[in-house]
């Protein structure tokens, strides 16, 4: 599946409110997004945006390029300079790699895990 079109479904999905699925599993508080937090970020056009869409796009296409990492059902966003992972995985061995993938991309930014685990199902 190629970036764009990747980008283009997690687009559909997040407009209509396809989110977790499942208990969260290892998740870490994240800040709330809400309504206001959409308004203060839409406008920001700056170097702040550009950078953080970079890093999204690289550990995205870093866990696409991962051999072993089904990555269908996992969303990346990077919220207050913080790469969130969102979504589902089919094994917590899934769960383990797609925090190393993110974190290996990452550096010294901060990954929050709010995976959750859907064993046998796609």
């Amino acid at each position: 599946m190629s970036v764009t079109l990747k980008k283009e479904l997690l687009t559909i999905a997040l407009v209509c409110g396809v989110g977790g699925f499942g208990p969260q599993v290892g998740a870490q508080s994240v800040p709330a997004r809400n309504q206001s937090d959409i308004r203060v970020v839409s406008p920001l056009v700056g170097t702040s945006a550009a950078k953080s869409e970079k890093l999204r796009d690289r550990v995205a296409a870093a866990m696409q390029a991962d051999p072993y990492l089904f990555d269908r059902h996992i969303e990346v966003e990077v919220v207050e300079n913080v790469i969130v992972l969102r979504g589902f995985v089919l094994s917590a061995w899934d769960l383990q790699e797609a925090i190393r993938v993110a974190r290996k991309v990452a550096g010294n930014t901060q990954v929050v895990d709010e995976l959750s685990i859907k064993e046998g199902g796609r």
